[in-house]
């Protein structure tokens, strides 16, 4: 199973290749980069401390939330028309949207239909509790980097 070290290198990696091409499409970095850094070095330290199944919802969480912004920014970027204006980033996003960020079989986390439809908590486990928990708190950290 791949640790802590090999999904941090695997991240450090794909940073330098999005910074690569950063001055060449004249972009910056948010401003909230630091943050975000700081914010996956703790999700990722905690997730490699924590036992199997709350690491594999925390790491499950993470792996869901990144693969749905490569996505919508695929989406985007197709509907701007500028997938063949830029493919270069077009295919690092692709190849960082593929990235295996989570164990093999890491749960994905609830979405919001079974956590509505559900009675209880204990309906959702622990596990999917921490896992929809995370994705949330990825999700708006990503979306707020967006606009800062």
């Amino acid at each position: 199973r791949p640790d802590a070290a090999f999904f941090a290198e695997q991240e450090q990696d794909a940073l330098h290749t999005v910074q690569q091409l950063m001055p060449r499409y004249r972009v910056r970095p948010s401003a909230l980069l630091a943050l975000l850094q700081g914010a996956g070095l703790v999700a990722g330290t905690a997730a490699a401390l924590a036992p199997a199944a709350a690491r594999s919802a925390v790491l499950g969480a993470l792996q869901e939330s990144l693969t749905g912004l490569y996505n919508d920014q695929l989406r985007a970027m197709r509907e701007a028309g500028l997938s063949d204006e830029a493919p270069d980033v077009r295919a690092v996003m692709i190849r960082l949207r593929d990235l295996e960020r989570a164990d093999e079989g890491a749960a994905a986390p609830p979405d919001i239909v079974s956590l509505t439809q559900a009675q209880s908590l204990a309906d959702v486990g622990f596990n999917g509790v921490l896992g929809a928990v995370v994705k949330a708190a990825a999700d708006a950290a990503v979306a707020a980097s967006g606009r800062v």
